[in-house]
This record gives structure tokens, sequence and C-alpha cells, in this order.
């Protein structure tokens, strides 16, 4: 096993990182909600927050998103290590937003982008059509933030995903504390984009179009993207 320590040099002196207490900072988990509302890069570049603390029958959901696909993402964030537990709670949010009624959906997402301020187009408009017509059409993706990952969960993970094209990601975090109180986070993602691309060739076929001609007519090119899909589809290709 490998120990990995930081240094912070300053006029030309190194400093000692200290690294946060995950487990009795409570502000920890706070700091990384706000933190991803304010920058999704901190998870990845493509997500658009639409929710904080949203509440479910399976309980509130820390973070949801909506990625470019149409696909809503699930963050569940624990300060310690990612468990089992942690596993179960965000497979449970997901057959939760899977399943909630669309209406009551767009309600929570509009009252977020409204307490936010941000110059979002409202839930209906930004969502893929074929998401308005029943829960069946609704993909979720889900991620888990924490320190670490518990020994073994990762296997369970790629199972889930090369088997079943589960999409689930773990994000784990490292925050160094500079003696200013200025703070480094360490980033490690857990990747199994192979598994999760068999996964989007099988989501349904009209969100991926709806998403598409979205983009093409904020692009100005939505007629003519039109025309070639009509145009692929005559010829069966």
């Amino acid at each position: 096993m490998l120990n990995t320590n930081f240094w912070h040099v300053k006029d030309h002196i190194p400093h000692p990182l200290r690294e946060y207490d995950y487990e009795h900072n409570v502000n920890v988990k706070k700091a990384l909600e706000d933190w991803i509302q304010k920058n999704p890069n901190l998870l990845r570049g493509d997500l658009t927050i639409v929710g904080h603390q949203v509440q479910t029958e399976c309980g509130p959901i820390d973070l949801l998103a909506l990625d470019p696909l149409g696909r809503w993402v699930v963050i569940e964030i624990t300060t310690g290590l990612v468990s089992r537990v942690s596993l179960t709670k965000v497979l449970d949010y997901a057959v939760c937003i899977r399943h909630i009624p669309f209406d009551t959906l767009c309600m929570k997402v509009d009252d977020y982008l409204t307490s936010r301020a941000i110059s979002v187009r409202p839930s209906r408009d930004i969502l893929p059509e074929g998401q308005k017509r029943g829960a069946s059409k609704r993909d979720v993706m889900m991620i888990i933030v924490g320190k670490d990952i518990e020994a073994g969960l990762d296997r369970i993970i790629e199972y889930l995903a090369e088997e079943y094209h589960v999409p689930i990601f773990v994000v784990s975090f490292r925050m160094l504390g500079l003696a200013n109180g200025e703070c480094i986070i360490q980033r490690e993602w857990s990747d199994h984009e192979v598994s999760i691309r068999g996964r989007v060739q099988h989501t349904n076929q009209t969100i991926l179009l709806d998403n598409l001609f979205l983009i093409a007519d904020e692009n100005g090119i939505g007629e003519p993207f039109r025309a070639l899909c009509a145009a692929a589809e005559e010829h069966s290709l």
C-alpha cells in the first residue's frame, strides 16, 4: 500500500498539508454539496444541477442533475467511506426518481431553479419529449461521493456495470488544508465508460433524438438536421 503526502512550497520552504477530518467535520458534506452546485466540474463537466435535498419517499436526495443525454443523475454524498449502505441508498433513490410522477418532478426542479435564480429554461422545456410520456422512458445515472471506497465494493459496481449496464460511478475526494485556511481538493473518479456506452446504446431512441434536436435548434441547424434524420430513417440507416 502506498502512502501519499503533499507539501505546499511557500517562500522556498515546504509546508506539509493537513487532511481535513472527514469523519468528524460535520461541515464537509455541506461544503461538498455547495461546491458541486457552484461547479459541477468537481464531478463531471456535462452536468446541470437541478435539485438539492430533493424530498422523495425514499428520503432526501443530496443533489439531482441532468446530463446531455437527458438522463437524471442522482448524487449521494457521504463524509466517510463509500459503503454498501451508500450503494443501496443511491439505488433506492434512483428507483424513486424513475417512478416519481413527471409533474411532481418538474415542480421540484422548477422550485430549485427559482430559488437559486438560475437562468435555465423551465424543466418542461429542458427535458426530452420521451420523458414526458411516462416514467418508463426515464433513465437514471448514479454518482456516489465520499472519502474512499469500501474494500470489495468496486467489484460489485463493476459487475453491475458490465453485466447489467447499471450506470454507477464513485468519486472520492481528499481535502487538504493550507495554513491560511484555504483548501486543496484531490479528486479520483471510478470509470466504467466502456460498459456504460452499452447502456447508452440501449437508451430509448426517442429520448436521444429529442436531445439532439434540442442541441441542433440551439445552434441554428435544427431544420437541416431533422431533414438528415428523416432521410436516414427513410433509407433504414
